[in-house]
């Protein structure tokens, strides 16, 4: 969460801003997730900011200072970056769509991935690379809800995804899709039609396309899955576990 003091100087008066950023040169701002939508930041002193998921939608941040800052997940639909210095700044997973003013030499000096949403006419950075650590750990203390899988990372054609099991799945199977399932932390089992496979933490499992299968785990079990980006979780049965648009984490 933000720190609602760094949040309402920033707010109240840009020049306060800057002048309080001078004299308190070793603090990081933390406006983690705030909002500041349609804000005027117009020259704003942002160097190093964590504005990881901020709603910075329609704001004027021209001629602002965004070097080293982490606008990872940040919401910048219509923002105005006019001579923005993106020197370092962190892009990862911000959509940037109909963003003003926003110049490719700016984004040759910034960090993005794949996630990055860019306007129509702005080509990604080539050296915007693929190359992507996830810490596993993190990245499943970062979600609780049980059977919705979330995107960590991509292979070619497949996503790797974070899932949490408790209970039982649907029986269902995927036409099309294999599907490889590596237990991270607990316990999960494969139901077949014919049999039940156990499947132990550090463990691993294949399931061919057109296999009829069930996950259920008797504990929390915590899986990551390998499979093509077509695939959806319930494979040809819809109902309400049934996930069609994926987040990243």
């Amino acid at each position: 969460m933000a720190n609602q003091n760094h949040v309402e100087i920033l707010k109240r008066d840009v020049d306060a801003w800057n002048e309080w950023r001078d004299a308190n040169a070793g603090v990081r701002p933390d406006l983690t997730r705030s909002d500041l939508s349609e804000a005027d930041l117009v020259l704003a002193n942002l160097a190093g900011a964590e504005l990881a998921g901020a709603n910075l939608t329609l704001a004027n941040l021209r001629g602002a200072d965004l070097r080293g800052a982490d606008l990872s997940g940040a919401n910048l639909i219509g923002a105005r970056l006019l001579g923005v210095d993106l020197v370092g700044a962190s892009l990862c997973g911000a959509d940037l769509s109909t963003a003003e003013d926003l110049t490719e030499e700016q984004l040759e000096e910034a960090l993005g991935d794949e996630r990055t949403v860019l306007p129509d006419d702005i080509h990604r950075p080539s050296h915007w690379a693929r190359v992507r650590k996830v810490n596993v750990a993190e990245a499943f203390d970062s979600f609780s809800e049980y059977w919705w899988p979330r995107i960590v990372g991509d292979v070619g054609d497949m996503h790797v995804k974070a899932i949490k099991l408790f209970g039982e799945f649907v029986w269902h199977q995927h036409e099309e899709e294999d599907e490889f399932f590596l237990v991270v932390k607990g316990r999960m089992v494969l139901r077949l039609r014919d049999r039940d496979i156990p499947v132990n933490e550090g463990e691993f499992i294949i399931v061919p396309r057109g296999t009829e299968h069930q996950t259920v785990a008797e504990h929390e079990c915590h899986v990551l899955v390998v499979e093509p980006k077509s695939t959806i979780n319930t494979g040809n049965v819809t109902n309400e576990r049934t996930v069609t648009k994926l987040d990243w984490i």
